[in-house]
């Protein structure tokens, strides 16, 4: 599809119909037993450090001192409120400070998004994207009043592909779902399943950029079947199903299209995620 195919886009409000993240700390107790498989710990680490912008640093200066000292050690308080450490390359725990241990500067992840971790399409998301396209490929998740423009039409949530940031709305019904949705946006975007384009809306003085109608119809059919949106259809229903959300994202972007409905057929042609990608 080439650009002279559809008209000059409004400014972009990404639709979604439909969200990051952490039940435990990640760490087991000595002794006891695993409360996250060491390698789900290690992912949450690198997720929180990811969260918001002035956490980049800490990541970097983690990243630069795992050469030279022992920072995959953490510290930790256990379910009787006792000190111990975790040792996340090892998996051991113990409650004795390791050696030359050095705490780590706090990371403030907002709790809305730790808890979403548990979630297993988020999680299966999550670790999509970091080992496809890496830690930076993560989103900043933010919160959206819910009589904004982003949050009309039955929204929960929309990603600006420009900015890299999930914005959630503040409805009573929006939670790890619509992280989830959003997310599939980001692994799309990151994986060249779709492209970004610039001079969208700004948001927070930040340019949220926009997706072409039929990157809009890719992105939106993908996170349909990624996230179960239509796992209870079976057969032709299941078909229909995906490409009413490919439909409705379009239309509600680009109410004026003319080529909507090639825009849902190329989605059901190209943009279907593979056996491997669905888990």
């Amino acid at each position: 599809m080439t650009a002279s195919s559809w008209t000059e886009p409004r400014r972009w409000r990404l639709a979604k119909l439909p969200p990051m993240l952490l039940v435990g700390d990640g760490a087991e107790e000595p002794g006891d037993e695993p409360l996250i498989a060491k390698k789900f710990w290690d992912c949450c680490q690198k997720i929180c450090s990811n969260f918001d912008a002035s956490t980049r640093a800490v990541a970097a200066r983690r990243r630069s001192a795992a050469m030279t000292e022992p920072a995959s050690w953490t510290e930790h308080t256990s379910s009787s409120g006792r000190t111990f450490y975790y040792d996340r390359l090892s998996g051991t725990s113990t409650w004795t400070r390791p050696p030359n241990f050095a705490a780590p500067s706090a990371i403030d992840t907002p709790a809305a998004l730790r808890d979403c971790l548990a979630h297993p399409v988020v999680a299966r998301l999550v670790g999509q994207i970091l080992t496809h396209c890496g830690v930076d490929a993560l989103p900043t998740v933010s919160r959206m009043p819910a009589d904004d423009a982003f949050c009309e039409g039955g929204r929960g949530g929309a990603f600006c592909c420009a900015a890299s940031r999930i914005y959630l709305c503040e409805k009573a019904w929006v939670g790890c779902g619509e992280v989830a949705y959003e997310l599939t946006h980001a692994l799309n975007l990151c994986r060249g399943f779709t492209n970004c384009r610039r001079h969208g809306v700004r948001v927070d003085g930040v340019d949220c950029g926009y997706l072409s109608p039929p990157d809009v119809a890719c992105s939106e059919l993908r996170a349909a079947s990624l996230t179960g949106r239509c796992a209870r259809h079976k057969g032709a229903a299941h078909e229909r199903c995906l490409a009413w959300h490919a439909r409705w994202a379009v239309a509600s972007c680009y109410p004026d299209d003319e080529h909507l409905e090639l825009h849902v057929r190329h989605a059901q042609a190209q943009c279907r995620p593979t056996p491997q990608e669905s888990g």
